[in-house]
């Protein structure tokens, strides 16, 4: 199906992957597709926290990202080395999983500047 877009309109897509694209999709559309594993989990947590942690303070926002950075990877070499998944999985999947985890429990508790400093300072 072909969208009718006068000149100065632009169109970008985001795909998961090109497994259904032909070469020739490929080629008209310019699309450049990165692999997951060249990116890395990083700038997904990045936004996530930025994005969906928006109504809390840039002191948990921080904090939020100082936890991800200290044990993502280590739990990432966890289930790698010591886990059997049923369905294999990339990084990048399990690490959105672990975001939607902390949203529902974030999205449960709203914080107050007392339960901030509580976040940060345990």
């Amino acid at each position: 199906q072909r969208i009718k877009m006068v000149n100065t309109m632009h169109m970008a897509f985001e795909v998961e992957d090109l497994k259904e694209a032909s070469p020739a999709t490929v080629s008209r559309c310019g699309m450049v597709y990165i692999p997951s594993e060249v990116v890395g989990w990083k700038p997904l947590t990045q936004s996530w926290v930025s994005n969906k942690m928006s109504h809390v303070s840039q002191n948990v926002q921080d904090h939020i990202n100082s936890l991800f950075d200290r044990f993502i990877d280590n739990g990432l070499k966890f289930v790698r080395a010591s886990c059997k998944e049923i369905i294999p999985s990339v990084d990048v999947a399990l690490v959105q999983s672990l975001c939607a985890l902390f949203e529902s429990i974030f999205m449960e508790v709203p914080l107050s500047k007392e339960t901030e400093e509580d976040v940060i300072h345990p």
